[in-house]
């Protein structure tokens, strides 16, 4: 290695070229212009002819390889039409008048077919006319496709834009911001001295590095952090009639626009991947049902708030106002009470003194709302057709969500609709051209892209630390210290000669310059060991031209038995299946084995065990010695940080799939807020303080918990402090501007977050339903609230999450949504069956030992009451201790009907029994149901074949015309902004990375360069390098 600079070490035009060889002359068309290009294109692509190699193209006279015709063939047959009504183009040679000087005739004459560059032009750009070449000419964009031409004048010559040219009305605010305070070393200590610098530029080598743009970095985090969709001069750039087009990150051909998160259509947000389309499909269409259920409950708000139930509650705080909380309560004579029978609630249970002080019995705290006369039956059987609109709306959900799945994934169109992964290569199928000889024989199929994947997980890992290893020395280095590898080395010794005992004594735990340079040096020994060693081919990624054909080959090879007419080298039967999209396919854990993916995930699910144990245990402590509001703040806060846990968690974990790793994530952060949220709730609050009002009450608990979630989490999640304090604190004082992107590349979003976010509010309304029925509007207006809220993020603050597929939006709505459901109406069975919920039961028996009058003092209850002195006769009605509890440990019966009462302890009414024993049977019927539902379509998940969503229409284009990125690995570092490639990138066209890097060009992010340089430069180490790598091949399709 000569050089600790990450930068190129050679020349660079900063764009690839397309040749096109003609009599007499060669065409040159840059790729800004080739992207434009579609299927009608008739010019043949010299991919690998870019930058500096034309230099030696031009200087040798050697335009095009053997496989492309000599140059005595004309290729380019193309001509140009000019679009009417396009703008005089001499208004844009006035503004840039370096290109008007490039040509030799008058920027006023119209422009014809094509505009000749000047022989004093071209000396300029290549220091000489190529000899054999009468003229060299540029070709204009709007004949590759006029659709894709910029509706403005500079079309006629695609220049790359210059981001740091943003109009400012198109800024975010926080740009707007930087940019403004920029000027003040408080803000921006590193001053402005390298603002000025183009985006577009891509920086030449050097030893010394040049001092980051703040300017450059939030333009970095405008146009590749966050979404932009595609503009023609000031209408949007539809790719339907009722759609927008994404834009690719650092899209420099196109005029883009930030995504609005308000008016974007929802149809549009299938853009961000599949999942996350689905994702806020879901939301809107569970907001919608929730509110239709909540406006079937409001008889049921409208009595419990009334005057017949508790006295209007009065002083019931607004939230829980049309809950069954109830405020009337007495003590009345308890026959059989014991002191430990209300243990867990000993307030319940009063010794209570008679007015003339002779003796003293035990009183039990009666509930007396709804009285008499309370009309359960009625009031039961609203809160059950809430439960059947729940369930009607759950059923047309699942329909609804199995359409935009359908509708999401054919409108657009990405390279997994036209690729297959094979499982089962032989390890030595190392060859391209005998993938693509075998599809062609055996299915006449046009191979567009094959991308072999060999074992090199430990490689690249050791590559990508190296990469970190030598940005953090960027960053800690003098920006006036060479990063030349000598200069270095001796910089690194004298530090060491400089340290005093103690801070060698700390760099022991400490890591600085020193250690991290003789962690590259060992780094790159054992790299250099590991690239001598041969690789296995593990998988292979297929991309054809058309969907049709990748339909016809998944239908004939991904059958459960395998033709043999299909057998690669005829004697090998595939495994193959339509693969992730590549920016969901995680390259460095596709070797591993089922086995290996089970064992690592037993270790993470038994921490989340624990933590569960753990976080109930806290809130049972911060409940008994606090009150329900500060536990309901606990159950939130631990609901908002158990997701970076279980990130953590899931680095132990393998996945080559992003859906693999956060479908484990949803799992673990919905086991621990179903239970931290909602049955903790059950753990940790007695029974008979269900519908009591004040801290103790479990109702209490669940709107605290509804007002933290709407509040406290929103808040900090539109606030986004720590986003805040990276873009404006931390990336002005970054040394590099890798750092400064990085610090610029918006907060990491986890779709299975957002899931658990919405079922754990879903399941906490539904459980309740049946005694708070507000709950369900709650509900719903907090996820239309996350709608809104989460579209803003994912638009202005979320990194670009990995587009995965639709798995957690089928276990959602497969399994989820309908076992919440069936929840609902068994939990809100056994809450009418055990109303009034305080453990006591009227008994015709009477103790003449209560008779007389006694004295209730206020101060002897937690709970006010007007009570003071009462007269207990022969009319007053007695009771006696019952487990009204049927869900309790040891005695849970199934379903709740009334006749589990015991004998003698009766407690419900002739309509409480009635409304049981119909909520009962008919909530076991729809939970048996459901479980069967879900069970048969977990074994057709399990057993079913290769289904293709949606058809093929005319419309659909071949892979060739989309702009959209291709299955080349990669791999991703914490503090380097861009993705580092694993395999050679000189021959890949830049449209199939989907990413543009903003001021370096793709030989920089390439980790096969980085090993031919800890090889050596010559020829045999080269070629042992790149041994080590997977290879991707590109066949653009024959004009």
């Amino acid at each position: 290695m000569d050089d600790f600079s990450l930068y190129d070490d050679g020349q660079s035009l900063g764009s690839g070229f397309m040749i096109h060889p003609g009599g007499g002359s060669v065409s040159i068309i840059t790729d800004d212009f080739a992207h434009s290009s579609d299927e009608e294109t008739v010019e043949t692509p010299l991919a690998h002819i870019i930058g500096r190699s034309v230099f030696s193209v031009f200087s040798s006279n050697k335009v095009t390889p053997s496989k492309y015709p000599p140059p005595n063939q004309h290729i380019t047959t193309t001509t140009t039409k000019v679009k009417e009504g396009r703008k005089d183009e001499s208004s844009f040679y006035e503004n840039h008048p370096s290109l008007a000087d490039a040509f030799d005739d008058n920027p006023e004459t119209p422009r014809g077919e094509r505009r000749q560059l000047s022989r004093s032009a071209l000396s300029l750009r290549t220091g000489s006319l190529p000899s054999g070449f009468d003229e060299i000419v540029l070709d204009d964009p709007r004949q590759r496709g006029a659709e894709r031409a910029h509706d403005s004048p500079s079309s006629s010559l695609r220049v790359p834009l210059d981001f740091l040219e943003d109009k400012v009305k198109t800024m975010t605010f926080g740009r707007r911001i930087a940019l403004a305070l920029q000027p003040y070393k408080w803000y921006n200590p590193r001053g402005i001295e390298n603002q000025n610098t183009k985006s577009t530029e891509i920086e030449e080598s050097s030893s010394v590095r040049k001092a980051p743009s703040l300017a450059r970095a939030w333009a970095y985090f405008e146009h590749f952090t966050l979404p932009r969709h595609v503009m023609v001069g000031r209408r949007e750039r539809h790719k339907k009639s009722d759609g927008l087009e994404i834009a690719n990150a650092g899209e420099q051909h196109f005029n883009t626009r930030l995504y609005n998160p308000i008016t974007t259509p929802l149809n549009q947000m299938g853009d961000f991947g599949l999942g996350f389309g689905l994702y806020f499909s879901t939301l809107k269409a569970v907001g919608l049902v929730t509110f239709v259920a909540g406006l079937v409950s409001i008889p049921n708000i409208i009595y419990f708030s009334g005057d017949d139930y508790s006295e209007n509650q009065v002083d019931v705080p607004f939230i829980l106002r049309g809950s069954a909380v109830c405020t009337i309560f007495e003590y009345t004579p308890c026959l059989n009470c014991q002191s430990n029978d209300f243990q867990d609630n000993p307030s319940r249970l009063k010794e209570i003194t008679s007015a003339d002080g002779t003796m003293t019995q035990l009183f039990a705290l009666k509930n007396k709302c709804g009285g008499e006369d309370f009309p359960q039956l009625p009031i039961g059987l609203s809160n059950l057709a809430a439960v059947v609109v729940v369930l009607i709306g759950v059923i047309c959900i699942f329909i609804y969500l199995r359409k935009e799945e359908i509708k999401f994934d054919t409108d657009k169109q990405t390279a997994q609709d036209y690729s297959i992964v094979i499982h089962n290569p032989p390890i030595d199928a190392k060859d391209p051209e005998e993938w693509n000889t075998f599809f062609e024989q055996k299915f006449d199929a046009h191979l567009t892209c094959c991308t072999i994947l060999v074992d090199n997980e430990v490689l690249l890992k050791k590559l990508l630390r190296r990469r970190d290893l030598l940005l953090k020395i960027q960053e800690e280095l003098d920006p006036s210290i060479s990063t030349k590898n000598d200069d270095v080395a001796e910089h690194v010794s004298q530090m060491k000669k400089d340290r005093n005992c103690l801070q060698r004594a700390l760099s022991k735990v400490f890591s600085g310059i020193p250690e991290w340079h003789t962690a590259v040096s060992k780094l790159e020994n054992e790299i250099h060991e590991m690239l001598v060693d041969e690789r296995d081919v593990i998988k292979v990624f297929i991309t054809f031209e058309t969907e049709e054909i990748q339909r016809k080959v998944l239908f004939a090879l991904a059958k459960s038995t395998p033709d043999e007419h299909y057998c690669f080298r005829k004697e090998l039967c595939l495994k193959v299946e339509e693969p992730a999209e590549p920016s969901a396919v995680r390259w460095d854990n596709l070797n591993e084995s089922s086995s290996q993916i089970a064992l690592s995930l037993i270790l993470p699910f038994a921490i989340t065990v624990g933590s569960i144990i753990a976080a109930t245990s806290f809130v049972k402590y911060i409940r008994e010695v606090a009150n329900s509001s500060y536990a309901a703040v606990v159950v939130s806060l631990l609901n908002v940080t158990f997701p970076q846990a279980a990130k953590f968690l899931t680095k132990f974990e393998v996945h080559g799939y992003e859906g693999g790793k956060q479908t484990s994530l949803y799992v673990k952060i919905s086991f621990f807020r179903l239970m931290n949220t909602v049955v903790a709730l059950f753990l940790v609050t007695p029974f008979t303080s269900t519908i009591t009002s004040g801290d103790g009450s479990i109702l209490n608990s669940v709107s605290a918990i509804f007002v933290s979630e709407l509040v406290t989490i929103n808040l900090i999640q539109i606030l986004d402090v720590v986003g805040k304090f990276k873009r404006h604190y931390a990336a002005p004082r970054a040394a590099t501007q890798e750092t400064m992107n990085t610090l610029l590349s918006g907060s990491e979003v986890i779709i299975a977050e957002r899931y658990t976010n919405m079922t754990k509010i879903l399941i906490l309304a539904l459980l309740y339903s049946s005694i708070y029925p507000a709950a369900l509007f709650i509900c719903s207006f907090a996820l239309f609230l996350n709608f809104y809220i989460d579209r803003f993020s994912l638009m202005r603050s979320w990194r670009p999450p990995p587009k995965i597929d639709s798995t957690i939006s089928q276990i959602n709505r497969r399994y989820v949504l309908p076992l919440s459901v069936g929840a609902m109406a068994v939990v809100s069975s056994y809450c009418w069956a055990h109303f009034q919920f305080d453990n006591l039961c009227p008994t015709d028996e009477v103790d003449q030992n209560y008779f007389g009058e006694w004295v209730i003092p206020s101060e002897t209850s937690s709970i006010d009451t007007d009570i003071m002195y009462h007269e207990i006769n022969e009319t007053t009605q007695f009771y006696k201790f019952c487990q009204q509890n049927m869900f309790r440990a040891g005695y849970l019966r199934i379903p709740a009907l009334p006749s589990y009462q015991p004998d003698g302890l009766e407690w419900m009414s002739n309509d409480q029994e009635r409304l049981t024993l119909i909520f009962g049977w008919i909530s076991l019927a729809m939970f048996v149901s459901i479980m069967i539902v879900c069970l048969t379509l977990f074994i057709m998940k399990l057993t079913k074949t290769y289904k293709p969503r949606g058809g093929i229409d005319d419309e659909k284009k071949s892979f060739s015309s989309l702009r959209t990125p291709a299955y080349i690995p990669s791999v991703e570092s914490s503090i380097i902004p861009y993705p580092l490639v694993a395999c050679p990138v000189s021959d890949i066209s830049e449209e199939l990375f989907g990413w543009r890097s903003l001021y370096h060009s793709y030989d920089h992010y390439d980790l096969t360069i980085d090993a031919r340089r800890i090889m050596g430069r010559e020829e045999s180490g080269t070629s042992k390098a790149d041994s080590a790598f997977s290879t991707f091949s590109h066949w653009p399709p024959p004009v």
